[in-house]
């Protein structure tokens, strides 16, 4: 290498080193040196919204606006805020909110969504405070939300018989009428096989309805019928097989809604024929059944209806039964009964009926949910028959239990409740109680026919505390059956 060249590539790195110097000074110059002019200055206004970002078309929606002067570090009292919707490709906004903030900087704004296509639009929310300016957007989605009740003439077909299908599509939030819009009707078999699908325009009252012809040899099963509307659909069942029709009806009567344990059931069945003439001889079976842990079987009873077509029968109920939770700690009977004509037609028809520890029951709520040692407690109490029906009774506060499980005697308080069986009572437990005693009084005015007194050897005890169970004590056994019970536990003693 010359001379010449290592000179030149010397001036070239001199040259080259004095440029990134020069471009580093400026930097660093660019950074130390204080920011004047009001286009440097920072935008002291902080904007935040809280809200969902879905949105139905033609619907009213909310909006909260929070806006913050940074600069003194207080809410933005007074700041006026527009809130305006703006499609992706157009420049054009439409408003939809104007409104002043509160003395926290805030602003609550209810505003209507136009019933625009649904998609996403920006959501742009500017707000002006003193002599500055910001603005924030949000990107939002707009969808368009139907509810369709899809009916059909009855729930089971023939082969070869006509379904009327109707649908009836409304517009969410408001449920108006979903008019002139194009509504699919579809019929799937068991098998998922389309068979049917048209086309319906919605009329005024937003209705749509069509009619399948069903073949004469077709898969028998579950058929799906669908409506569907734009992207959103409703799917019905319906079943297609071969049927008889009943020839006659068969039903069951008893002489009370509710029963106790130990008691006679008596009850009468009735079958004619649906041209008016009585099932004279027909067989009839009747099986009584009770549940526990699964259905078990109390008493059959067989028989012939008279002439009349009638039949009656009596079955004396076991001694204890079970209760269950969901039937606030009553169980319940079932009577299946069976009837088989001259023809060997037969039909089959059930009936429920409530079994109970007493004529009434008591149910007490705390008004807070649970009982407050040393202050005062609002009790709201209930008094029924089993059956649900109204007692009007006089109850009586007899004794609390204390935490170790001690009784602790209280000074009697005596409640009568109203024509509609509520009463409230105000009470005060000691520190230590944990729960209290109520009993029906020896006499309870009116809670049943034929019933003018409540026996006191049968008396039934409510606690009202942090237990969670219900016992039924059999007065012949010892066995005590125990469920899980919402509220207060009942106790038969």
């Amino acid at each position: 290498m010359s001379l010449t060249d290592r000179n030149q590539r010397l001036r070239a790195n001199y040259l080259a080193t004095a440029i990134i110097l020069a471009a580093v000074l400026v930097l660093v110059w660019g950074m130390l040196s204080p920011v004047t002019g009001q286009e440097q200055t920072l935008n002291p206004l902080g904007i935040e919204i809280v809200g969902p970002h879905e949105l139905l078309t033609g619907s009213r929606a909310a909006l909260r606006v929070v806006v913050t002067d940074h600069q003194q570090k207080q809410p933005a009292a007074g700041a006026l805020v527009s809130i305006r919707l703006s499609a992706l490709d157009t420049p054009h906004t439409r408003q939809l909110f104007v409104g002043r903030t509160d003395t926290k900087g805030t602003l609550q704004a209810g505003f209507g969504i136009p019933n625009l296509e649904p998609g996403s639009y920006d959501l742009v929310i500017r707000a002006r405070y003193n002599e500055f300016r910001d603005s924030l957007t949000q990107r939002i989605t707009l969808k368009r939300v139907y509810q369709v009740l899809l009916t059909t003439d009855k729930p089971i077909y023939q082969p070869a018989q006509v379904m009327h299908i109707r649908a009836l599509a409304l517009k969410r939030p408001n449920l108006h009428a979903v008019t002139d819009t194009p509504l699919i009707l579809e019929v799937a078999d068991a098998r998922g096989n389309k068979v049917f699908k048209q086309t319906q325009q919605t009329n005024d009252f937003g209705i749509a309805s069509v009619d399948f012809q069903l073949a004469d040899e077709v898969n028998m099963g579950r058929y799906t019928i669908r409506a569907i509307i734009e992207d959103q659909e409703t799917e019905k069942k319906v079943t297609v097989k071969r049927y008889v029709l009943p020839k006659f009806k068969v039903t069951l009567t008893t002489d009370r809604d509710y029963y106790l344990p130990a008691e006679d059931v008596q009850g009468t069945v009735q079958a004619d024929y649906f041209f008016g003439k009585p099932v004279a001889g027909g067989d009839v079976q009747i099986t009584v059944k009770t549940f526990d842990v699964e259905y078990t079987e109390i008493a059959q009873i067989e028989g012939k209806t008279d002439g009349e077509g009638t039949f009656d029968f009596e079955v004396r109920l076991p001694t204890s039964f079970v209760g269950q939770p969901l039937e606030q700690g009553k169980a319940f009977l079932e009577f299946e009964v069976k009837l088989t004509d001259a023809a060997e037609h037969s039909e089959t028809i059930f009936k429920t009926s409530t079994v109970a520890a007493s004529h009434i029951m008591i149910n007490a709520v705390p008004e807070s949910g649970n009982l407050v040692p040393n202050l005062e407690n609002r009790v709201y109490i209930m008094t029924t028959q089993p059956d649900g029906t109204p007692v009007s009774a006089t109850l009586e506060l007899i004794e609390a239990t204390g935490s170790d499980g001690e009784q602790i005697r209280l000074s009697e308080v005596v409640r009568v409740t109203d024509e509609m069986g509520m009463a409230t009572v105000v009470l005060q437990l000691p520190g230590l109680a944990s729960g209290f005693w109520l009993a029906p009084g020896r006499a309870c005015e009116a809670f049943g026919p034929g019933i003018a007194e409540y026996p006191g050897a049968d008396s039934q005890r409510l606690h009202c505390g942090k237990g969670n169970s219900i016992a039924h004590r059999s007065p012949t056994r010892r066995r005590q059956h125990s469920v899980a019970y919402r509220g207060c536990p009942l106790r038969r003693w």
